[in-house]
């Protein structure tokens, strides 16, 4: 009796416990039920930009980069840490050694932006137009293109800096594609903003050594206001042709 009175009270805790373990299993299956059914694809639909702007792992030098499905949609490619960090790191020294030669822009929708043309003898220009930089552009864009021979921007967005809704010109007889390296971005809570193909609006505030890739004359976009800090990148540009638009000269950067 004694040891039956002892079994008794365990075997009701026991099965307490296996009833309380029951119902977990059993919510925790209908939760992931729910979810799967219900939330994820309202969730999916609410993140569906932000997921497709997703900062990936450095994978190392070398290594394949998956293509971004907006860009197959006529968006954007945004990819990040695009440069090995050497590479990076000098044409930040670069320039840092030029910006005393930084000169407010002239002629442009951009307000509050200064900057210049970057020389042909430096690292930044021979950097942007080497073989690797290219090969890695026409594997994420799905294009053979080649550098252009229009010239390489050091652009830097000072306080109140902004560009407002536009496509950017067509310099060339097929859209070029426009490279933007973010140098420096210190908090300036800036982002560029775009049109996708739905109607919506996707952003991006770029990280130091990201890159984004616009066509242009497609991608209604704009760069909004630098509230504290700044924002320093480099444009670049690349064409599947050398002929020229009409109004290529008139593109020409200006810098007082």
């Amino acid at each position: 009796h004694a040891l039956q009175s002892l079994c008794l009270p365990l075997s009701y805790d026991l099965m307490i416990v296996a009833f309380c373990l029951l119902i977990s299993g059993l919510y925790r299956v209908d939760s992931q039920l729910y979810a799967t059914k219900t939330l994820r694809p309202r969730l999916s639909r609410l993140l569906r930009p932000s997921m497709a702007l997703r900062a990936r792992p450095n994978e190392g030098e070398g290594a394949p980069r998956r293509s971004n499905p907006y860009f197959k949609k006529g968006g954007v490619v945004y990819i990040e840490d695009f440069l090995p960090r050497e590479k990076f790191e000098k044409i930040q020294e670069e320039v840092s050694r030029l910006e005393p030669d930084f000169r407010k822009e002239v002629g442009s929708i951009a307000r509050g932006r200064e900057g210049m043309v970057a020389p042909k003898n430096s690292c930044v220009h021979s950097i942007l137009t080497s073989k690797e930089v290219t090969q890695q552009i026409v594997k994420e864009i799905g294009t053979k293109v080649f550098p252009a021979d229009f010239p390489i921007e050091i652009r830097r967005y000072t306080f109140g800096g902004r560009m407002r809704w536009h496509e950017d010109d067509i310099l060339y007889a097929k859209p070029q594609f426009e490279a933007i390296l973010t140098v420096e971005n210190k908090g300036s809570l800036s982002k560029t903003e775009w049109f996708q193909n739905d109607g919506t609006i996707s952003s991006v505030s770029s990280r130091p050594n990201s890159l984004l890739v616009i066509k242009a004359g497609e991608i209604r976009h704009r760069v909004t206001p630098v509230l504290r800090g700044r924002r320093t990148i480099v444009k670049c540009i690349f064409t599947t042709t050398l002929k020229k638009a009409p109004d290529f000269q008139d593109q020409m950067p200006e810098y007082n």
